[in-house]
């Protein structure tokens, strides 16, 4: 591969980053990169970050306020946001039953948190002091007070979340409805975007134990500012990366002494020796054209054994008081 193309490559590079491709590699070695057409790229991967920092500081404060709740040391760990159109969502949803409980942005459906049967069953088991978790009968049915225990701790995470998005800036949530046992049915067309936080009560945990799910709507001024400012630097780095590109890309550059109008019929009679007179006067300057439009004057010289331009000024700026023209 050649430098040129390497430097192509690498304009590229930047061009997606700037544009909001998460800054995925472009493979030369490859004529073609799949699109995973079922993945949506709403957030880019500096927003995905701040998504993250958010979703460790919903873990804290989960930890803190079921702590408070279940009267002890309770760990919550985040993993990364990840992104999903909810038709793909749901089906991921429905391959496992879990608790549920409906969110509202006012009056609007703008999410659903989901709790593994297990963890919810050791929660139920704390505030009846009967210890952690029972592995046994975590799919059990719970009873009615049970439920209702389960409902006050979902009450909890709900408030956790809620605080903390209004106080990163996000719309303000909800709980809607009484927990319930199933498939959850999310709201919205199937092509609306979601993003998915999962935490774990251990790093042992195999699989989230519990999930919050939201329409991105609801995230989206957690991001603004940094998505602003993001794509302000972005645009700034993109305007340097092609200023510097097409500062190295040759241009056609012509002088022109003059122009003058003949008939065919003396171009054709023209013979070597004949001098064909030109409307301008010797004194005059000379242009530089590029691309066919003037661009600079000046006047003719030589130097080693070459014709050359020496510049005076450009053709739309007013002309310089007669001195020695800057040499280059």
């Amino acid at each position: 591969m050649s430098d040129r193309d390497t430097d192509t490559l690498c304009l590229l590079e930047k061009l997606a980053r700037a544009a909001g491709a998460g800054g995925r590699p472009i493979h030369a070695d490859v004529a073609t990169e799949d699109y995973d057409w079922h993945v949506p790229f709403r957030y880019d991967g500096r927003q995905l970050t701040r998504l993250a920092e958010v979703g460790e500081v919903l873990a804290r404060k989960i930890a803190q306020a079921l702590g408070a709740h279940l009267r002890g040391d309770v760990r919550v760990a985040s993993d990364a946001p990840t992104q999903h159109f909810r038709s793909r969502l749901g089906q991921d949803l429905a391959e496992a039953e879990r608790y549920y409980v409906n969110l509202s942005a006012g009056e609007t459906p703008c999410g659903v948190l989901l709790i593994a049967p297990a963890l919810a069953t050791g929660w139920v088991n704390r505030l009846l002091g009967a210890g952690g978790a029972d592995e046994a009968k975590a799919g059990r049915e719970l009873s009615e007070l049970e439920t209702d225990l389960l409902s006050d701790t979902a009450a909890v995470w709900v408030g956790a979340i809620a605080e903390t998005l209004q106080q990163e800036d996000g719309r303000a949530i909800e709980q809607r409805g009484k927990i319930a046992r199933g498939t959850p049915e999310l709201p919205c067309d199937e092509g609306t975007e979601w993003c998915v936080f999962g935490f774990r009560s251990s790093e042992d945990a195999a699989a989230p134990e519990a999930i919050l799910a939201v329409l991105c709507d609801v995230l989206d001024h957690i991001v603004a500012a940094d998505a602003d400012a993001h794509a302000a630097a972005g645009a700034a780095e993109n305007g340097a990366d092609l200023a510097e590109h097409f500062a190295r890309v040759p241009l056609a550059a012509e002088v022109i002494a003059a122009e003058a109008d003949l008939p065919v019929r003396d171009v054709l009679e023209l013979q070597v020796g004949d001098v064909v007179l030109l409307p301008k006067d010797a004194e005059d300057p000379v242009e530089l054209r590029v691309d066919r439009r003037a661009v600079l004057y000046g006047r003719a010289v030589t130097a080693e054994g070459h014709y050359g331009v020496a510049v005076l000024g450009a053709c739309d700026a007013p002309a310089p008081p007669a001195d020695t023209p800057r040499q280059r």
